[in-house]
């Protein structure tokens, strides 16, 4: 019988700024609860996806939860995409654990459409899924206004707001998102979300919302990792001057589902110069790629449902720390991009009506 023991790791808490409430902290790392297998996990240790819709999966996402929470993990990070959220609240209700010890993050849209009517409902009902009477963090997951299924094949959710309707004259896809947007400042005025923030914007996104005199976002939740760092100082540093909060996904470059090509080599943990300062740090690779995204104050959100790994992530910070040569020598990797690599996983917003400078 398994025995969950909480490790004594001091996880740094990340301040909030802009659309948060006043001293609003977040834990630097969570758990990812999305996935990017249809069946049953395979040998790497991916989730399932759709545990809503995937009676397999449902123990398995459940346990996960379970055990993240057990560790002494906090933060979950959600999703109405995920096709899981119903799952994740029976889950964290089913750990036993206390409201105020679990610091939500969900999304909104566009697995479901964008506008302000259909993000308001969304929300209300990621309530009801997971169970809560609020949120600690509420984010719209993608700037693109083609509502998908996971953010991989095209639904048939048709939005309310005509400047979303990508078909019709009345497009607009400024104002959609703003639309949106307003929908997530209202949701902040209510209390219902401690912050809020988006996924998925780059510079041109964010200067919407600036240029429109809105509320900026608390949090900007993007892809980082070894071969999608130094591409993102841009964005990052376009952030920080405005007090927006980077927040990683896939950090580890999703390894279960993605292979980078040929010409770059192997996923992220299993990297030379990863297997390499993990050698010499005595730590593990996950450590490496942990340590060397804080050393930048990214937070992030890996993703698995073993025990072990857990312990092993959240112990990233009372191991011996990787040095300033080794986060030079980490950021200096080959960077994909989507014209190099179409088929990589953050590819799929090519079809937006604004692309971001170079990336899509």
């Amino acid at each position: 019988m398994l025995v969950l023991v909480a490790v004594s790791a001091a996880i740094p808490e990340v301040a909030l700024k802009n659309s948060a409430v006043k001293g609003l902290t977040m834990p630097a790392m969570g758990l990812g609860t999305g996935a990017y297998s249809f069946d049953v996990p395979d040998p790497t240790g991916a989730e399932c996806w759709g545990a809503d819709a995937n009676p397999k999966c449902t123990p398995l996402v459940t346990d996960a939860i379970g055990k993240w929470l057990k560790q002494g993990g906090k933060r979950l990070d959600c999703a109405n995409s995920y096709i899981n959220q119903k799952v994740v609240g029976e889950a964290w209700k089913k750990a036993g654990v206390k409201r105020e010890d679990v610091w939500f993050m969900t999304k909104v849209g566009p697995s479901l459409a964008l506008g302000y009517d259909d993000i308001t409902k969304q929300f209300e009902q990621a309530l009801v899924d997971l169970q809560v009477d609020y949120v600690e963090g509420l984010l719209i997951h993608w700037p693109f206004q083609n509502p998908s299924q996971g953010n991989v094949t095209v639904n048939g959710t048709v939005s309310s707001d005509p400047a979303c309707l990508m078909d019709k004259p009345s497009f607009n896809g400024t104002k959609c998102r703003l639309d949106s947007w307003r929908a997530l400042v209202d949701i902040f005025a209510t209390g219902k979300a401690k912050s809020i923030g988006v996924s998925n914007y780059y510079e041109a996104d964010l200067q919407e919302i600036v240029d429109a005199g809105m509320p900026l976002p608390s949090l900007n939740q993007l892809p980082f990792h070894l071969y999608r760092s130094s591409s993102q100082v841009a964005v990052k540093k376009f952030m920080e001057d405005k007090g927006i909060v980077y927040q990683s996904y896939s950090p580890f470059g999703v390894p279960d589902w993605w292979h980078p090509p040929a010409s770059v080599g192997p996923t992220p943990l299993m990297n030379p110069v990863v297997l390499k300062i993990a050698a010499a740090r005595k730590i593990t690779p996950a450590q490496v790629v942990i340590q060397w995204q804080w050393s930048m104050q990214i937070s992030s959100n890996p993703r698995t449902y073993k025990v072990d790994h857990m312990k092993e992530n959240l112990a990233a910070w009372d191991v011996a720390q990787i040095t300033a040569d080794d986060v030079k020598e980490l950021m200096g990797q080959h960077q994909v991009m989507c014209t190099e690599d179409p088929d990589y996983y953050d590819c799929a917003p090519a079809k937006r009506q604004i692309l971001p400078k170079s990336e899509l």
